[in-house]
């Protein structure tokens, strides 16, 4: 043992330099005590302390705080107050006449000692206190509240058991805490802290891990649990990481990562949780898991990577409510426990006491589960077993199953945003009310619906008998010219209008594109039957716009990603059209030189069987849409003829748009419609069938 005026000589120990940096301050010691300089001096912990606090030498003042000289080396460190030392050392017989304060030089383990010698009874844990050979009590001074796991003897090599040095470590860090003064547990960098058993850390003490608990373990336990589910952690601040050695099976959810009991407004880092069949679970036991902020990190081959969930533990039920859940990547590598299910979040109840665990957000989390490795099984981002209004926005769905989110039993209005990907509900629950939307639907969370065809096979009604159909308020093109028709050749059936491979009409409407810019089409089709949508650009002479040639031409139309447009310079005298069969929203934008569009639905690959369609504006004005021809009758259908095929209710009329004056045994008249007066398929002409006449002339 040297004074702080020697050097010490021996690998890994302190210069005096370094010493000068690392070594408390006269006054900050006295400070760190937690007493007054006054008292501690009358203790007699300092250099003639008793003497001085007796008057026998100088003032209290000058005894605790010292007269302002440095040594001859310039340290403002007393020369009589610190001295350097090891463990070893400490545990020999130290001399103790002087009331020296020590400092431990031990790698990880430094730190000031005081000797108390009214303590007899201490028991030796390294870290807080030291019981030299002859029994002497030497006791850490924790300045700042802050308590280090290596100084207990903890190794962090991620080998070496490190399980009793961290039960030290938190039992001292537990008899210095109260609801008023919460101390820190401290991890430091290291490669790991090996643990075979459940480190347990008590309620009201901040925890900072710079380095993974690594559960060695074969146990199926939780590797680190925060609190307990008889106390409430209050207002803390949470660094956490663990790790399991070797990959759990998935086979028991008592395999926990991280267990959070009862926290309540604690700012939370999970910086990672690896391997275990639960890798954090967030418990309220008998009280509320509630308005806590989570930081996510790297939840990594999880079989349930987040669990939100309740227990009455005998003392009333428990929640987990208005939580608040940040990025994370939730994620299973491409060899982990191949052929299982895996689920990111799960919000449920262990004993179904409370089923109503609600308002948690989780803001962009990342959901990369591998749904390839876990076939047949699921790989499903969300589950909602007992849960209402919670929200995930702006996720990431990459490489999950089709399913997104998942809501089961009284769950009701939770709702999922995405991001990246896709996204689909699958709501089993009482109350099906789950909402789900991707980023790309938000671009077509239309302001107004400006066109709404109805159900087309019901207004639909044969223009010349049995062949062209004519439907109210829908004009139609042929693919090979520009022309408008009242009605065109189509395929009549009870649940749709039908364009198969021999036809080539295409219903659709014109639009006003003058000031409105941005529109959605929707369709109501056969699933497998969707057809293809066309788009004709007309400028403001009325002449159809042909796509720029050149190299990159900027197009007339730009639509979304999800589905885009190819030119067709043949089609309907020049026109944009989708590239494949689909029942999907088209999203379209048109520039400033497009006055107006036509809107067309033709066949593709397959047949078009077509229910409905409607049009939206995205933009703030509300454009006029019309069939293309003038419509003589309005809402009623037209014809030349009365049908003589199909199946049509009593009542239907068709307007003859095609009179011709006819001579008659009481005069000159006209046909001017035709009137069903049966039901069924049965269309005979004066049975079925009756003329409206109209006389003309005198």
């Amino acid at each position: 043992m040297t004074d702080v005026r020697g050097t010490r000589v021996e690998s890994g120990e302190h210069t005096v330099e370094v010493r000068m940096n690392a070594i408390l301050t006269r006054r900050k010691l006295l400070a760190s005590f937690g007493i007054t300089g006054a008292a501690f001096a009358a203790a007699g912990l300092l250099p003639g302390g008793v003497l001085e606090a007796a008057g026998q030498s100088g003032s209290v003042g000058i005894s605790v705080y010292g007269n302002g000289n440095s040594n001859s080396n310039g340290n403002p460190h007393c020369d009589d107050c610190v001295r350097d030392i090891t463990l070893a050392e400490l545990r020999g017989t130290p001399n103790t006449s002087a009331g020296y304060v020590y400092y431990v030089t031990d790698a990880g383990q430094g730190g000031h000692y005081y000797y108390d010698p009214g303590d007899t009874s201490s028991s030796d844990d390294t870290g807080s206190v030291v019981v030299s050979s002859t029994g002497q009590r030497f006791k850490r001074i924790v300045s700042d509240g802050t308590v280090n796991v290596k100084w207990f003897g903890a190794k962090g090599d991620g080998t070496t058991n490190d399980t009793a040095a961290l039960t030290l470590a938190i039992a001292y860090t537990s008899s210095i805490s109260s609801s008023s003064n919460m101390p820190t547990l401290f991890f430091p960098p290291a490669a790991g802290y090996a643990v075979d058993s459940t480190v347990t850390v008590p309620a009201n003490i901040h925890v900072k891990m710079e380095a993974p608990l690594v559960y060695t373990g074969t146990a199926n336990v939780a590797c680190l649990e925060i609190g307990g589910t008889s106390s409430v952690n209050s207002l803390l601040t949470l660094k956490l990481q663990v790790q399991r050695a070797v990959q759990a099976d998935w086979l028991s959810e008592n395999s926990v990562g991280i267990r959070l009991n009862n926290c309540n407004a604690c700012d939370i880092h999970l910086v990672e949780a690896r391997g275990f069949t639960i890798g954090v679970q967030c418990l309220g036991a008998s009280t509320g898991f509630v308005y806590n902020e989570v930081h996510l990190g790297a939840l990594t081959n999880n079989k349930i990577a987040i669990d939100l969930t309740n227990r009455n533990m005998g003392r009333g039920v428990g929640w987990c409510n208005e939580n608040v859940f940040l990025n994370g990547r939730i994620w299973c590598t491409s060899t982990t426990n191949l052929g299982m299910g895996r689920i990111g979040v799960r919000i449920t109840s262990q004993d179904g006491t409370y089923t109503n665990n609600n308002n948690n957000v989780f803001y962009k989390p990342s959901f990369e589960l591998n749904a390839s490795r876990a076939n047949p099984e699921e790989a499903l981002p969300v589950l909602i077993e007992h849960g209402t209004v919670n929200f995930f926005t702006d996720i990431r769905n990459e490489g999950n199953s089709p399913v997104t989110i998942r809501t089961k039993n009284l769950s009701n209005a939770n709702e999922l945003q995405v991001g990246y990907g896709s996204a689909k509900a699958d709501d089993v629950s009482q109350y099906a009310s789950t909402a789900v939307k991707t980023r790309q639907s938000r671009l077509i969370e239309f302001n107004a619906m400006i066109f709404g065809s109805g159900p087309l096979h019901r207004k639909a009604c044969y223009y010349d008998g049995s062949t062209a159909v004519h439907i109210p308020g829908i004009g139609f093109g042929s693919y090979s010219s520009a022309n408008v028709y009242p009605a065109y050749q189509l395929s009549l059936h009870a649940e749709y209008v039908a364009v198969p491979s021999s036809a080539y009409g295409a219903p659709g409407v014109f639009v006003d594109t003058s000031k409105c810019k941005r529109f959605v089409v929707k369709q109501d089709s056969e699933p497998g039957f969707g057809g293809r949508i066309f788009i004709v650009c007309y400028d403001a002479a009325g002449q159809i716009l042909t796509h720029p040639g050149g190299t990159n031409p900027e197009p007339y139309v730009k639509t979304y990603v999800n589905r885009t447009v190819f030119w067709r310079n043949n089609y309907f005298g020049g026109s944009y059209s989708t590239g494949s069969d689909s029942v999907e929203d088209l999203y379209f934008a048109v520039n400033d030189a497009v006055k107006r569009v036509r809107v067309l639905f033709w066949r593709g690959s397959a047949d078009l069987r077509l229910r409905s369609f409607s049009l939206y504006a995205l933009d703030k004005y509300s454009p006029a849409v019309w069939s293309g021809y003038d419509e003589p009758a309005g809402a009623l259908n037209i014809g030349i003829a009365a049908p003589s095929a199909g199946e049509w209710a009593k009542g239907k009329v068709v307007i003859n748009v095609n009179p011709v004056t006819i001579s008659g045994t009481g005069g000159t008249y006209i046909v001017a419609e035709w009137r069903k007066v049966t039901t069924g398929s049965s269309n005979v002409l004066g049975t079925d069938w009756l003329e409206l006449r109209t006389p003309v002339g005198p």
